[in-house]
């Protein structure tokens, strides 16, 4: 596990390095991870989501049953976001908190963080 740190004194933006074809951060030279709201380096700690306020039980549901998927979750050093993705969205499907069809209606639940 990866010690996280306070945010940067810059947002990250983000570049695509043509030697590496990584994700890096134009400002700095450092990894990248995440999208829209969530981009940040890739040893910074993530920006709290504003949840909508009438929304506020459903989504502290789901973000419960998320974390005890997420701890019980089996890791190396190859998990990923994307990894970690499926196992809170396949969580939501197995308690029903989200129906698998083609499209979802997951954005109404969280605003970007101002």
């Amino acid at each position: 596990m990866m010690n996280v740190t306070k945010p940067y004194s810059h947002q990250a933006i983000e570049w695509i390095n043509d030697l590496t074809g990584q994700r890096e951060c134009r400002v700095c030279p450092r990894p990248i991870t995440g999208w829209g709201p969530t981009l940040r380096h890739h040893d910074e700690a993530v920006r709290q989501a504003t949840i909508d306020p009438a929304l506020t039980d459903a989504a502290e549901d789901a973000v419960l049953v998320v974390t005890r998927a997420l701890e019980s979750m089996w890791t190396d050093t190859r998990a990923n976001d994307h990894d970690r993705a499926r196992v809170a969205v396949q969580a939501l499907i197995d308690v029903g908190a989200i129906a698998p069809r083609r499209r979802w209606k997951i954005r109404r639940l969280f605003r970007a963080a101002a």
